[in-house]
């Protein structure tokens, strides 16, 4: 059993002798649990030191800390190999296309244009329904230029991904529509890839764009 050493330098009174509740509980356990006025503690002035050979109560040491680390990063490698890079790019191109079309509608409204969403095979991309002599629509038919990356508004998906959808008219009030009329039914943009598939939702009148995954 680990026993506190008491160094004694001057005598000094019992009610002199103030102790912390730590320090009790060790000279109590010293001594079978009873605090005698006899122990060294009341005759002089502490100066306890842990005998040589008794263990210390610490924190983590710095080896532990590194084997800790160690396999953590051997899980995190093992967790990332099982999610597979291509099963988190087919779910990031799908809410990517939600964004797009978002942005698409935001521009439509903005220049007062109706625009036009067509997706086949590994792109898709964002035009004008009429084309017009001054921009945005001086690129029709071809997509328009996109202000927010001063480049064509053409997106390519990546990792065999591949998107299949009937083209979504969006007019100046955000609205989706088909041939000029309002749809009355969810235009669906499916995306296929890694044995998966998304789908990208555009709710008729209001136009609100959601994601589903398998």
């Amino acid at each position: 059993m680990c026993r506190v050493r008491v160094v004694v330098s001057q005598p000094v009174r019992r009610q002199d002798v103030a102790l912390p509740v730590a320090d009790t509980v060790a000279i109590m356990s010293s001594h079978g649990g009873v605090l005698s006025d006899q122990h060294p503690v009341f005759h002089g002035e502490r100066n306890m030191k842990p005998t040589p050979g008794c263990p210390r109560t610490s924190g983590f040491t710095l080896i532990e800390m590194i084997a800790v680390m160690v396999v953590l990063s051997v899980l995190a490698a093992t967790v990332s190999l099982r999610w597979g890079a291509t099963d988190s790019t087919i779910s990031y191109q799908a809410d990517l296309l939600a964004r797009n079309l978002r942005h698409a509608q935001m521009l439509a409204m903005t220049w007062g244009q109706s625009l036009r969403i067509t997706g086949t095979g590994a792109s898709y991309s964002v035009a004008c329904v009429a084309g017009s002599p001054s921009p945005p629509c001086n690129t029709s038919p071809g997509p328009v230029i996109d202000p927010a990356t001063g480049s064509a508004f053409t997106v390519t998906l990546s990792n065999n991904v591949t998107v299949s959808a009937t083209a979504v008219e969006i007019d100046s009030l955000g609205r989706p529509l088909s041939a000029g009329v309002l749809l009355s039914v969810a235009r669906i943009f499916t995306l296929s890839g890694a044995g998966q598939t998304w789908s990208v939702r555009v709710a008729p009148i209001t136009g609100f764009v959601s994601v589903s995954s398998p």
